[in-house]
């Protein structure tokens, strides 16, 4: 009984072509020489024939849409970008910017010679006259940079709550 299981798993592997190259050759040979290999090899042969050919893809049932349908609705959705996204702080972000842009123009309106020829325009900007020590001191520069440390320390600090949270949510 057992010889003969090995018998069929040795013909499966050649028919299937899984076996190496000696094996081939030594099964090849049985089945040519021996009348109970050979008997063997065309019952196989057949029913791997008649299963490749017979062989129709399973439908899934009916209900199986439904079932994935209900799955996928049972999971969180995601937050639209209008949750997570505060407007406030674009708000800012962009008055900061615009605030920036309309203090240099103002400045540069404000240091035009305006009774320049109209060939000496650019003659009238004088670099000179830009003096920023009274404006950006290392007090200033100073107060800034903690600004931007402390805003940072609180960027992480959120970051990193919020990861706590998602770990925490998994576990």
């Amino acid at each position: 009984m057992e010889q003969n299981e090995e018998m069929e798993m040795q013909i499966w592997a050649f028919i299937d072509d899984s076996c190496n190259p000696m094996d081939k050759t030594r099964i090849a040979m049985l089945v040519q020489q021996n009348a109970e290999w050979r008997e063997k090899y065309e019952e196989l042969v057949e029913l791997h024939a008649g299963i490749t050919q017979n062989m129709e893809l399973d439908e899934p049932s009916l209900r199986f849409s439904r079932n994935v349908m209900d799955a996928v609705g049972a999971t969180k959705m995601v937050r639209s970008t209008k949750q997570y996204i505060n407007k406030s702080i674009i708000r800012g972000i962009a008055a900061f910017f615009i605030g920036v842009i309309s203090v240099c123009i103002i400045y540069a309106f404000a240091t035009i010679n305006w009774n320049a020829a109209p060939g000496e325009v650019l003659k009238g900007v004088n670099l000179d006259n830009l003096k920023l020590d009274h404006i950006l001191n290392p007090g200033v520069l100073n107060i800034f940079i903690a600004i931007n440390i402390i805003l940072a320390l609180a960027l992480a600090d959120k970051i990193l709550r919020k990861r706590v949270h998602i770990s925490q949510g998994q576990n």
